[in-house]
């Protein structure tokens, strides 16, 4: 999967650009097709922990409205993105302005922050959907994922020896991490237990 940001840019004369600061280009135009040249649909999404309506936490889409922006800043290269939502939907979203940074999908987590008063902070991910079923074509599903960072899938298990089982829980990253932490004389106990069970 290659994804790409488009714009047209109007070539100027010398002159016209010398006075102008920056040449003038259209809104990106963003676009991913798949191996058979079949277009997938990147989405954002935000990690929701309180749902009003009882919901257990999970993944939600941000607004269609800023996925186009939030795609061609992240193929761009930016660091993060400033987004404007003027008014309610019907996700977890609030009307206001909202500033998504870019992670490095290894270590650093990409995080949605709502500025002003009332503000908050989210973990995001992007996710890419096929255009036939809306079915994810590249995430793992929520049961397949790391329950540390939440974006990758779990690939190493906790070993129990009092009872000879254990528990899929962790990505290689994490994992790592653990391992590390676990490695630091006097380091907290948590990271010395399984995060499903504890033991």
């Amino acid at each position: 999967h290659v994804p790409m940001s488009l714009r047209l840019a109007v070539k100027l004369d010398p002159k016209s650009a010398a006075r102008t600061s920056r040449q003038p280009m259209s809104e990106p135009l963003a676009i991913m097709f798949n191996d058979d040249g079949e277009p997938l649909q990147p989405t954002w999404e935000i990690w929701a922990r309180n749902h009003p309506d009882g919901q257990p936490a999970r993944w939600t889409s941000i607004p269609q409205e800023l996925q186009h922006c939030i795609e061609a800043a992240w193929l761009e290269g930016h660091p993060k993105v400033a987004l404007q939502l003027p008014h309610a939907t019907e996700g977890r979203m609030a009307p206001g302005s909202y500033e998504l940074t870019f992670g490095d999908e290894r270590q650093t987590q990409s995080t949605v922050k709502k500025l002003g008063p009332g503000g908050w902070t989210a973990k995001a991910r992007r996710s890419v959907l096929s255009n036939e079923d809306d079915t994810i074509a590249v995430a793992a599903s929520s049961d397949e994922l790391c329950v540390i960072c939440m974006e990758r899938r779990r690939t190493h298990a906790f070993m129990h020896p009092d009872t000879g089982d254990g528990h899929l829980a962790v990505c290689v990253d994490c994992a790592e991490a653990y391992r590390a932490e676990a490695a630091v004389p006097g380091g907290a106990r948590a990271v010395r237990n399984c995060p499903m069970c504890r033991r």
